[in-house]
């Protein structure tokens, strides 16, 4: 059996969101925050995953 490198995975969601007025990570997508459900999903085909906030 072959180990290749870990994958790590980062959900970048430190942004302003000046235009929206709202935190755009907050933003439901398939019932739950955008950023929650990306670091999720990364979660599941990475060794690690990182969520970065402001």
């Amino acid at each position: 059996m072959i180990i290749g490198p870990k994958i790590y995975g980062l959900v970048l969601a430190g942004g302003k969101s000046s235009r929206m007025g709202k935190d755009k990570g907050l933003i439901p997508y398939h019932g739950m925050p955008q950023r929650e459900y990306l670091y999720h999903l990364l979660g599941r085909v990475c060794d690690k995953t990182f969520l970065s906030i402001r």
